[in-house]
């Protein structure tokens, strides 16, 4: 029974070349647009989620208000919060300095680059659960002029050879012994260095400031016990500068958990205000607006060729055919085509991504080797199937035998004809929004690139105080 509907919907798919191919290419398109912003959506929730325990890490943030009512909200701590937190609060597992980050020339023999890494206590290890490949974690990080590298680094520097105990040249004049190896890091992760120096050596050229409660110019990260509430230790230490220093003391901190950092590291008057979720979202609700139009394409173009299937439900109404049978017979062929569409839209987004990669200096990957995902993507494809040729399906089945025969379109079918005018108004009501949108953000996105700010931006430097 099923292999017959299914010969019959290819021979009607057939014989309607056009609008089967319409319909095709509309599922296939909405399909791939959808498929890309859910990669996209996908990557951004999974960024910093394979970092060990990182619900229990947090960095310490700081609220500084000010005599005209403004808060400013920033990541910069007092070198010495560190150390105290480990020693007198309670739920501090380890706490940790880093540097903001630094661009630093390395050189080994003729091999002269710029590397990314930070300046870090030995706690840093311990908070991030740092995994060395090679040298030991117990004295990493404590002794100066010493240096930890990524394999990426080993491998470039020094090839397969062992680069325990050898040197590295910092700024051309310093030597620099490596002490141990960083396993690399994913590209999901907020957390990106490619080298470890100790925090001592950041202020070797003012001590001073190591216990300086006055300044702030590092970050303080903490990992917590199993189990602490954030809010009740925000309580235990938000009158914690004011107590060391009295420069400080218009200031509160609290701490901002490592799995908001990436989507929800935007503040505004010291709360918490979003950030690129507001993007997530909106491009979450335009992949469905996408997906629905689709559909709705869909269902129009189908509904539209039903003049020339009334003969055939009137015959196979007046054979016994019963409209559960039809409701079958139509559903199957709406699903087979969606999911010929989503085979297809498969075959272009493995033929956009890498464009789009590199368009948007991303990394995605479609994952399709997971059978999970597949199946995943499969449910999508009946889904909007079924949605797709619901309407028609069980609109073509219950229309009169005698009157499909005689091709009476009007009768029984003012309800069909009022249903297809407003999903077209609703169609092009929804297109003409998202194009006058579009239309909008690249008139001010122009705007803001050739309006005259008043200074002379070519030789300013932009440093963001902000979490990686």
């Amino acid at each position: 029974m099923i292999l017959n509907n299914l010969k019959t919907g290819i021979r009607n798919l057939w014989a309607n070349k056009t609008i089967s191919a319409i319909n095709i290419v509309g599922l296939s398109l909405g399909l791939s647009a959808f498929l890309l912003i859910l990669l996209w959506v996908e990557n951004e929730y999974s960024i910093n989620k394979d970092v060990k325990d990182r619900n229990n890490i947090a960095a310490i943030m700081v609220n500084q208000s000010f005599e005209n009512g403004e808060v400013q909200t920033y990541a910069a701590t007092p070198p010495p919060l560190a150390k105290k937190l480990q020693e007198s609060v309670d739920g501090v597992a380890a706490a940790a300095n880093a540097s903001w980050g630094d661009q630093i020339q390395f050189s080994v023999g003729d091999n002269t680059f710029t590397e990314f890494g930070l300046y870090a206590s030995p706690e840093f290890l311990d908070v991030f659960s740092v995994e060395l490949l090679a040298g030991t974690k117990t004295s990493a990080l404590k002794k100066p002029n010493t240096v930890l590298i990524s394999e990426k680094l080993a491998l470039k520097y020094f090839g397969t050879n062992d680069p325990i105990g050898k040197n590295i040249k910092i700024r051309s004049d310093q030597n620099y012994e490596v002490t141990g190896v960083i396993k690399n890091q994913g590209q999901k992760t907020t957390m990106r260095y490619n080298f470890l120096m100790p925090i001592q050596d950041y202020f070797s050229y003012n001590p001073f400031m190591a216990n300086d409660w006055s300044i702030n110019n590092v970050r303080t990260y903490v990992k917590f016990d199993n189990n602490v509430d954030h809010l009740s230790f925000n309580d235990k230490i938000k009158a914690l500068l004011p107590k060391q220093s009295d420069k400080q003391k218009n200031c509160e901190m609290f701490v901002f958990s490592m799995k908001d950092w990436y989507l929800k590291g935007e503040f505004k008057d010291g709360k918490q205000v979003g950030g690129r979720i507001k993007y997530v979202h909106l491009f979450s609700i335009v992949a469905l607006i996408i997906l629905l139009l689709s559909c709705i394409n869909f269902v129009n173009m189908t509904t539209a060729s039903a003049t020339q299937r009334l003969k055939e439900i009137g015959v196979r109404k007046s054979l016994g055919a019963n409209r559960v049978a039809l409701i079958k017979r139509f559903l199957l062929e709406s699903v087979s085509l969606s999911m010929l569409s989503g085979t297809i839209s498969i075959g272009i987004v493995l033929l956009v991504l890498p464009i789009f990669n590199q368009g948007f200096d991303l990394q995605l990957t479609t994952g399709f080797t997971d059978p999970l995902r597949l199946l995943l993507f499969s449910g999508i494809a009946l889904i909007a199937g079924l949605l797709a040729g619901s309407y028609p399906a069980f609109v073509l089945s219950g229309m009169d035998s005698v009157a499909a025969l005689k091709k009476n379109i009007m009768t029984g079918t003012t309800n069909t004809s009022n249903v297809r005018k407003a999903l077209v108004t609703g169609q092009f009501a929804i297109t003409i929004l998202l194009i006058t949108s579009a239309v909008i953000v690249s008139q001010q996105l122009d705007y803001f690139k050739q309006k005259d700010l008043g200074v002379d931006g070519e030789h300013l430097v932009w440093f963001p105080n902000q979490i990686p």
